[in-house]
């Protein structure tokens, strides 16, 4: 009886005086717990009642005026779950099926003997222990309720095997944008609108919960009119008393927003200079690096064409070699060679990346100062260190100088700093026996992947001479031009003078 209140209040009705002093008297020393009022007919009993608070009414039957039942029935239209007991000494089947009708508590029939009275006693604790359980039950419902339908997370309940939903707040359509009751019938109808990429894991998720272990996950929903929505849940499994998942509870929240924000963050701090390009063709994003790689204030970029970044003609290449293949495989890698502001040509880790909505992410990292016979280039780093005194550098897929070995340097006299963003044309210094100009050689290479002709060379004092020259292409994965690797491999040719 830990629910029943220090004192009891009781409402005792009987149009018999006597008989209501005397209950009133048993029930106090069954317990002294009990408070009783006692009125003789129903008006008065009603009229205590609507000045008082009460935990239980007793009520006899058969009295004068309205009977036991009228003052069931006008209680009842107050107070539906307030414990009533018909408490008489005429009671039939009838009156009992009545009684239930109308929503009677308990229905106890006089009788002779004290004991009676020990019944009624117990049976009034035990109407107000189950009436105060059970409106705790409803106010911490009430309260939950109140608290999920206000917050902003899906709050949610499943059965062990994910087959029955067992509770869900209104978030869901919120961020799901398919109402709860498609729950309902198919339990697992969330799954169809979890991103392709992230069912898997989410699957994974559950079955990890219906084994009993708690989970944390972050995953995507698609929202049918928002898109992607990035989302963050956290569940665990309710055991019973044997041990065994009895049903699964946790929440979701939307995240999209934090995503975004910390994201952007993370790029305007970023060291490494990024923009985003619409299919419109302009800067509609640079962070600060970027923007100051190139010289420019983020104002002077963002609006303006991504060619400004290249000399005529090299944006069209680029526009026709390379993004081609960004927008069929969706990513490109390489270096290349852009202008600043200044007029100064600048060698840049350049990848490219294509979103969703068709922009494309471009990020840029100054390579110029990195250029040396000790930095490792990737596929063509043995070449740099061939011990035939071959020369060796690297163009980026217009032509212009991005790597300058040892052997490059003494045949030439251009040293890395001076040579860097150099196009090939620069370094030759008339067509080839055959009649063919740098562009020539690097289209053959980029259709070819590999081109060898006899070129004269034009070294830094002004001196010339003749050697052969080998171009080889190298590309992505996926077959888009990335640059090219130049071997010059003179026959006698000197170095320059020193």
């Amino acid at each position: 009886m830990d629910s029943l209140p220090p004192k009891i209040r009781v409402l005792h009705v009987d149009d018999e005086p006597d008989l209501a002093e005397l209950t009133a008297v048993f029930l106090s020393r069954e317990d002294d717990r009990f408070v009783i009022d006692s009125e003789t007919n129903v008006s008065d009993g009603l009229e205590a009642f609507s000045e008082r608070e009460y935990h239980c009414i007793v009520s006899d039957y058969d009295m004068p005026g309205q009977s036991g039942l009228d003052f069931l029935n006008t209680i009842r239209e107050t107070h539906p779950r307030i414990p009533f007991i018909l408490y008489t000494g005429k009671g039939s089947e009838a009156v009992a099926s009545d009684a239930i009708s109308a929503g009677v508590t308990d229905y106890l029939q006089k009788d002779t003997g004290s004991s009676q009275y020990t019944i009624l006693a117990n049976r009034v604790k035990n109407a107000v222990a189950s009436y105060n359980a059970q409106e705790t039950i409803r106010e911490t419902e009430q309260r939950f309720s109140e608290l999920a339908e206000n917050s902003d997370d899906i709050l949610f309940s499943f059965t062990a095997d994910w087959d029955e939903l067992l509770f869900i707040n209104s978030a869901f359509e919120e961020i799901w944008g398919i109402p709860a009751e498609a729950l309902e019938d198919t339990p697992d109808a969330f799954l169809t609108h979890i991103h392709e990429n992230d069912r898997e894991k989410a699957l994974a998720s559950m079955e990890k919960l219906s084994n009993g272990t708690p989970d944390e996950i972050e995953y995507r929903v698609i929202h049918p009119e928002l898109g992607v929505r990035w989302v963050h849940g956290q569940s665990k499994p309710i055991l019973d008393e044997k041990g065994s998942v009895a049903r699964i509870v946790g929440y979701v929240q939307d995240v999209t927003a934090y995503k975004k924000d910390h994201g952007l963050r993370v790029i305007e701090t970023a060291t490494e200079g990024i923009s985003l390009v619409g299919p419109d063709g302009t800067f509609s994003y640079v962070n600060p690096a970027f923007a100051s790689l190139f010289g420019y204030e983020r104002s002077e970029l963002n609006g303006r064409s991504w060619k400004v970044l290249y000399q005529d003609g090299e944006a069209d290449r680029l526009e026709r070699n390379i993004l081609p293949g960004v927008s069929k495989h969706g990513y490109w890698s390489g270096e290349t060679v852009r202008l600043t502001k200044q007029g100064d040509r600048l060698v840049t880790d350049h990848r490219l990346a294509k979103t969703g909505s068709g922009s494309i992410v471009c990020t840029a990292q100054d390579l110029t100062r990195e250029r040396s016979t000790t930095t490792k280039p990737g596929e063509f780093y043995h070449l740099f260190e061939m011990t035939d005194g071959s020369a060796f550098y690297t163009l980026d897929h217009e032509g212009y100088v991005t790597r300058w070995n040892d052997h490059a340097r003494d045949l030439l006299g251009y040293s890395i700093e001076d040579v860097l963003g150099f196009h090939l044309e620069t370094l030759l210094s008339s067509e080839s026996a055959d009649g063919s100009h740098a562009e020539s050689f690097i289209e053959s290479a980029r259709k070819d992947g590999e081109v060898t002709a006899e070129v004269e060379w034009h070294r830094s004092d002004g001196s010339t001479f003749a050697a052969p020259m080998t171009i080889i292409a190298s590309h992505t994965p996926e077959g888009t031009i990335r640059g090219f690797g130049v071997i010059l491999a003179p026959e006698e040719a000197a170095s320059v003078p020193t």
